[in-house]
């Protein structure tokens, strides 16, 4: 049981880290575009 809920608890930590990563991406490609316009 407490291996269980360790590697449930590993599993959403690291689904929150792929969350955080994605939401840098489309943010980096939003500043990109932003810059671009800027010009």
């Amino acid at each position: 049981m407490g291996v269980l809920s360790f590697l449930g608890r590993e599993n959403i930590v690291k689904r929150d880290l792929n969350n955080v990563s994605v939401v840098i991406f489309y943010f980096l490609i939003c500043f990109i575009c932003f810059l671009e316009q800027c010009k």
